[in-house]
């Protein structure tokens, strides 16, 4: 098995096929102490076609009720 100290020595890639090696407890150490990544997410114009689509998505989730009109509304005005 595995040991935190043995696993936050090894390169990011590496880490990432062995995490399953560690024990339960050194998982849980391994998320609350590993920073944080952060990954830059761009906004892209959706074209006609696809604002089409996520529109009629919604509708259908409003008429099974899984969202409510206000929601719908908020959704709408993106």
């Amino acid at each position: 098995m595995l040991t935190i100290e043995e696993f936050r020595l090894l390169p990011d890639d590496e880490k990432a096929e062995r995490y399953k090696e560690l024990s339960d407890h050194d998982r849980f150490i391994w998320r609350i102490s590993s920073p944080l990544s952060a990954k830059v997410v761009t906004n892209k114009e959706l074209s006609k076609e696809q604002r089409e689509s996520v529109r009629e998505s919604r509708l259908k989730l409003l008429k099974e009720g899984k969202i409510t009109q206000q929601q719908f509304d908020e959704l709408e005005k993106d």
